[in-house]
């Protein structure tokens, strides 16, 4: 108070919507956060992109990223940010000495978790990570675009800002969402009400989060979801469960159709979709996914070491019909083919009438970093 004046506590403008249906649809953003980000994370394990000399992650890549995944780019940088603040990615070299990011251990561990249990340890991270990924793609300073992974590219008062927000959220009423239009803003004048020395990105801060927490499936309509708010009160074990009775129950069965194609009735349990992946190619995306199989797709799963009679007996337990002969035939022909013709490389050769002195250099310590293999009795690749 200053006098007789009394500061008024700026309101957010807000709208009404069912509470029922803003569960519902932050779960559905919830769901499909968890099962993009283990798409992600199969992608770049078969195929890892390149980090950046300064640790980023290029402009391309993330392109390329997005487009796997069906996503705009700055909803990939979210995600691809949360995975490596979760320490589910990282840089490591590869063959040639190259620096690219992959999974880590950790992803092992956390694939084999329930959808809610993996949906809250990402939030979670996200909660306390002082990572911007809303300013990837925009200009720094220096006129150059931002990169996602740049390690320039945190904030020590993020996680504040986004705290701030959030509790702004949670103290509406359920149902309450902000409105379209004034809501966010709204939100930004209470912010700065809150912190009035803090003026700098405040207002994009937010807007960050606002945008995240709906990318997420923390709010849904703008409106935060109850078991949202559990985890915001640090209830991570009672927001857990009250997420999971918001998912659909995985299932462990597909229709297999005569066109090679493998119709999914619902989301699949992470396994099988993992295998599903592997052996075909996802068609379309949803709540249930199509899947078609190509000699390529199988002979994928001959290249890790599937034989054909795994193929026809996954296939089979799998399938809520018979398999169709044409998807038999397919497995059949492909793994015919497979292996008959193999090209390899050789620097040179050696030839001696002499075979005791080439059996000799074959074993001789000296020799053992040239990689000798036998062809013939006087002939040693």
């Amino acid at each position: 108070t200053t006098g007789d004046a009394v500061d008024d506590v700026p309101s957010v403008a807000t709208a009404i919507k069912e509470p029922a249906l803003v569960d519902r649809t932050a779960a559905g953003a919830a769901f499909e956060t968890v099962r993009r980000m283990e798409l992600l994370l199969d992608r770049w394990g078969a195929t890892p992109p390149s980090a950046l000399r300064s640790g980023g992650l290029g402009v391309r890549d993330l392109k390329a990223t997005a487009a796997a995944l069906h996503l705009e780019e700055p909803t990939a940088a979210l995600l691809v940010e949360t995975a490596a603040s979760a320490g589910l990615v990282t840089t490591v070299a590869d063959t040639h000495g190259n620096p690219v990011w992959l999974p880590t251990d950790q992803f092992d561990s956390w694939v084999q978790r329930s959808a809610a249990e993996r949906w809250v340890s990402l939030v979670r991270v996200w909660l306390e990570s002082p990572r911007m990924p809303g300013l990837v793609g925009q200009r720094d300073p220096a006129d150059k675009a931002w990169n996602a992974l740049a390690p320039e590219l945190a904030a020590v008062h993020m996680p504040e800002s986004r705290r701030m927000t959030l509790a702004a959220l949670a103290a509406l009423e359920p149902g309450e969402v902000p409105a379209a239009g004034t809501g966010t803003p709204s939100l930004v004048t209470l912010l700065a009400w809150q912190r009035p020395r803090r003026p700098r990105l405040r207002a994009e801060q937010v807007l960050w989060t606002v945008t995240e927490a709906g990318s997420l499936g923390v709010t849904g309509l703008g409106g935060l979801a109850s078991y949202a708010r559990l985890l915001l009160a640090d209830e991570d074990a009672k927001a857990t469960k009250a997420l999971a009775a918001l998912l659909p129950e995985p299932v462990s069965e597909v229709l297999l159709q005569a066109d090679l194609t493998a119709v999914a009735p619902g989301p699949l349990e992470s396994s099988l979709a993992r295998k599903l992946q592997l052996v075909a190619e996802v068609e379309s995306r949803g709540g249930g996914a199509v899947y078609r199989f190509s000699p390529q797709s199988v002979r994928r799963a001959l290249d890790i070491g599937w034989t054909a009679t795994e193929l026809h007996e996954f296939l089979a337990s799998v399938s809520r019909t018979p398999v169709p002969q044409a998807l038999a035939y397919l497995v059949d022909d492909t793994a015919r083919t497979f292996g008959t013709v193999r090209v390899g490389h050789a620097e040179a050769y050696l030839r001696a009438d002499d075979e005791t002195a080439l059996t000799e250099l074959l074993h001789h310590s000296g020799a053992a970093g040239l990689g000798l293999r036998r062809l013939a009795p006087t002939v040693l690749i």
